[in-house]
């Protein structure tokens, strides 16, 4: 599935991880959510494949 959200991006985000059967692949600017991190650990505690693609900046590499 190929989509792009500009509006209500993180609860966009979550319904796809919460549905997810197999894979998932994410692309984003910035990661900055402690509650997005926590559905992508669920995710991969069930076995899920993720690619998580992101923008090479300062920003998500603080330790949050």
């Amino acid at each position: 599935m190929n989509n792009a959200y500009f509006s209500n991006i993180r609860n966009q985000i979550i319904y796809y991880l919460q549905n997810a059967q197999k894979d998932i692949k994410i692309a984003m600017a910035w990661f900055t959510s402690p509650e997005l991190f926590s559905e992508i650990i669920l995710c991969l505690n069930k076995g899920i494949n993720i690619e998580l693609v992101l923008l090479d900046d300062a920003i998500n590499y603080h330790p949050y």
